[in-house]
C-alpha cells in the first residue's frame, strides 16, 4: 500500500490487503515498506491476510521502522494472519527491523513465518538495527498475542542470530509486557530452544533470556504461554484491555471492526 514515507511524517489507518508479494530485495512489508528515519510513522487498524515472499526485513503490517527520536512511531491495533515465504533475517509478523524508539501495542499474528533468523511472531528484530542486547533502545511491544500458526527459523550457525514467538531478537533493556501466546503456536528454531515464560522487563527489570553454549546472540522473548486449553484470543484481549471499540471480540480470534 505505502513503499517509502521519505520526507513526510504519515499515518496509515483502516488498510487491508490480502494481495501476493513477491521481492527478490529487501525492505518488505504487507501495508509499509520502510518508515525513514527520524520521520513519524503511525499504523492503526491495519491488516494483512496474503502472501509475502523473500527478504531480509520483512514483517507482515511494516519492514523496516526507523528510529524516530520523537518516540511518536508505532504500529497499534494490526493484525497479521497471512504467509511469509522464503525470507532472511529480522522477519516479523507485524514488524520485520524495529528500530529505536519504535512501538507496538495491541496487535495479533495467527499466521505463518519463515525465515533464517532473528524471525518473531510479532517483531524480528528490536535492537537499534543492531546486535548489542544491552543498549536501552526505548522499544517498547506490549499487549501483543500470537495465536496458532507457526513460527519457522531454519539457520542452524548458532552465532547467526536468535529466534522466537514474540520477538525474535531484542534489547534486554526494552519495555516488553504483557504479550502471550497459544499453546497451538508451532515454534521451529533449529538450534533454538523450545519456548519458555518471561517475565516483563524494562530498563529497569532486564529480560531474562536462557542462555544456550557457544552462542552469542540469544536475546529472546516468548511472552508467557495461555495454559488454559479453553481460552480463546479474544478471551485474552478482553483481559488484555483490548478496545472493543476497534475489535470485535465475540468471535475467538479478535477481528477488526
Amino acid at each position: 500500500i505505502l513503499g517509502y514515507n521519505n520526507n513526510a511524517d504519515t499515518y496509515v489507518q483502516d488498510c487491508k490487503c490480502s494481495s501476493t508479494i513477491n521481492r527478490t530485495g529487501n525492505n518488505n512489508g504487507g501495508i509499509v515498506a520502510i518508515c525513514a528515519e527520524d520521520k513519524i510513522m503511525q499504523i492503526e487498524r491495519c491488516e494483512f491476510s496474503g502472501t509475502i515472499n523473500g527478504g531480509d526485513n520483512l514483517g507482515g503490517i511494516i519492514g523496516l521502522m526507523r528510529k524516530n527520536k520523537d518516540s511518536a512511531s508505532f504500529v497499534k491495533n494490526c493484525k497479521f494472519s497471512g504467509t511469509i515465504n522464503d525470507a532472511g533475517q529480522r522477519v516479523g509478523g507485524i514488524v520485520g527491523e524495529l528500530a529505536k524508539w519504535g512501538q507496538i501495542y495491541n496487535c495479533i499474528s495467527t499466521g505463518t513465518i519463515t525465515g533464517l533468523f532473528a524471525v518473531g511472531g510479532i517483531c524480528g528484530r528490536a535492537d537499534g538495527e543492531g546486535w548489542t542486547h544491552e543498549d536501552n533502545q526505548e522499544n517498547k511491544v506490549e499487549n501483543c498475542l500470537v495465536w496458532g500458526g507457526t513460527i519457522t527459523a531454519n539457520r542452524k550457525n548458532e552465532n547467526g542470530g536468535s529466534s522466537a514467538v514474540v520477538v525474535g531478537h531484542t534489547s534486554r533493556k526494552n519495555q516488553l509486557k504483557d504479550c502471550f501466546r497459544s499453546s497451538g503456536v508451532v515454534f521451529n528454531g533449529s538450534w533454538n530452544e523450545r519456548p519458555y515464560d518471561q517475565e516483563n522487563s524494562n530498563n529497569e527489570t532486564n529480560l531474562k533470556c536462557t542462555p544456550i553454549t557457544g552462542t552469542d546472540y540469544y536475546f529472546v522473548y516468548h511472552g508467557k504461554e495461555v495454559l488454559d486449553a479453553d481460552a480463546t484470543a479474544s478471551d485474552k484481549a478482553a483481559e488484555l484491555g483490548w478496545d472493543t471499540s476497534v475489535w470485535d471480540l465475540s468471535n475467538d480470534v479478535p477481528v477488526l471492526k
